[in-house]
């Protein structure tokens, strides 16, 4: 975020750190009573110093409207605002400066299943929220978070999009890949895989590459659907697909690790479990946790395992200051990014999230 790292250039560590936390209230408001407020910040304990050794600083402490009995669920940051969406629908747009709300919007009922939070600049109806259910697309105003058009989807969807210029490209539990067009309000294209997708589509060199459950990847044109090629692994993935050099890295159910191209399978590491936990890949190398080896690091382009901390396990969420971030259900470990070795574990109970907005020394969210 610029205005973020505005302000971490006042910052010994360089970067910043912001927190949400939940609101028990019953109706959105732009910000809760001061007696709601303390009772929040009571409830999540926040011990700087354990950020300042992993290199943030506190910047500031938010509060969106979440409705009572629930969490967020989801969450985007850009240079000027932060987008949250709470497990009731409701969407809350945040000032990226100060964590300040500029609005809260009740989009659908609390039973509607959403699946992604997205930022659009559209020709016709300007600077855009989507918050997208299975079924609809909502549009709202970035500015006033008015709702200014609802799109319906032509298939119920089960994925996040992968979002191009006038169009979102989603996996549905039928089985199709498709293209729902935002200028036309309609499906601009589809391919059907005769197996639920609930893995979220990617993007390669002008292709998207989508996995089904039962182990058929199948990459499209993005512009016409066109199939250009097809691989088929002997499971699906509980994970979400991840580009590195060039390649579609999949962690699959059939206990092994994927590279794969337009060409094929490049390259394929077994294991002796099912890979589970959500893997990242940066700057040519990809991030994992195996049953054999624990917390793996290897090369992208050919699968040759470079490192392993063998008592390390959990999801990557970035690197800060060349220190490697896995976050594992209340508790941050460090491992240095070139050996694998654990410098440190900190234990953070009261959070539930952790992510940052950019692999490499972004800045840190916490909820």
């Amino acid at each position: 975020m610029s205005t973020a790292a505005k302000l971490a250039l006042l910052s010994v560590t360089g970067s910043c750190i912001a927190f949400l936390a939940a609101c028990s209230s019953s109706e959105p408001k732009p910000l809760p009573a001061p007696e709601s407020v303390q009772s929040r910040i009571d409830g999540f304990k926040v011990k700087d110093d354990d950020y300042r050794k992993l290199g943030f600083k506190r910047d500031w402490t938010g509060y969106p409207f979440v409705s009572g009995g629930g969490r967020i669920d989801r969450l985007k940051s850009f240079n000027d605002i932060v987008v949250v969406q709470e497990s009731g629908s409701t969407v809350t747009v945040m000032d990226a400066l100060n964590g300040s709300v500029k609005w809260s919007n009740s989009v659908a009922g609390p039973l509607t299943r959403f699946v992604s939070i997205e930022r659009h600049e559209d020709p016709s109806r300007g600077d855009c929220i989507l918050a997208i259910s299975e079924s609809d697309v909502y549009f709202l105003s970035t500015a006033t978070g008015s709702q200014i058009s609802l799109q319906k989807l032509d298939k119920v969807v089960n994925t996040a999009p992968v979002m191009l210029n006038d169009a979102a490209v989603f996996g549905s539990p039928s089985g199709e890949v498709f293209a729902h067009s935002f200028s036309s309000g309609m499906k601009a294209w589809g391919l059907g895989t005769q197996s639920t997708i609930s893995a979220n589509p990617v993007i390669i060199n002008g292709q998207v590459c989508a996995v089904t459950q039962s182990g058929a990847v199948v990459f499209l044109d993005s512009a016409t659907g066109t199939i250009n090629a097809r691989s088929r692994l002997f499971g699906g993935s509980e994970t979400n697909p991840v580009v590195s050099s060039n390649l579609v890295i999949v962690a699959s159910t059939d206990q092994s690790l994927y590279g794969l191209s337009l060409g094929g399978i490049e390259w394929r590491v077994r294991t002796s479990a099912p890979l589970l936990e959500q893997h990242a890949a940066h700057k040519g190398r990809t991030y994992v946790s195996t049953s054999d080896w624990g917390f793996s690091c290897f090369e992208s382009s050919s699968g040759k395992r470079i490192w392993s901390s063998k008592d390390v396990s959990g999801v990557p969420i970035g690197i800060r200051d060349g220190k490697l971030l896995v976050w594992n259900q209340g508790t941050i470990v460090r491992l240095d990014a070139v050996h694998g070795d654990v410098v440190d574990k900190t234990p953070m109970p009261t959070v539930r999230s952790v992510m940052m907005d950019s692999f490499e020394d972004g800045n840190m969210f916490i909820w």
